[in-house]
């Protein structure tokens, strides 16, 4: 596979896990769907949990090339 998409999947997969995650924080205080998806577009940022930082220092271990900064 070109470098170039492998990368582009790696840092997609590294993005959406993220997403994910910060977005599963909240549903422990918003359980109800329509309250999760109020409390997320009202958050000006959503934050990521530790299991986010593992996996970036994870994937940071494995690559070579430095990921893209993410705010914490």
């Amino acid at each position: 596979m070109e470098t170039r998409i492998l990368k582009n999947k790696f840092i997609g997969a590294m993005v959406g896990s993220a997403l994910g995650d910060a977005i599963g924080e909240l549903a422990f205080y918003y359980p109800e769907k329509r309250s999760l998806l109020e409390a997320v577009s009202r958050a000006s940022q959503l934050r990521y949990t530790d299991d986010t930082a593992m996996a970036m220092g994870m994937a940071q271990s494995m690559n070579p090339c430095p990921l893209p900064s993410m705010p914490s």
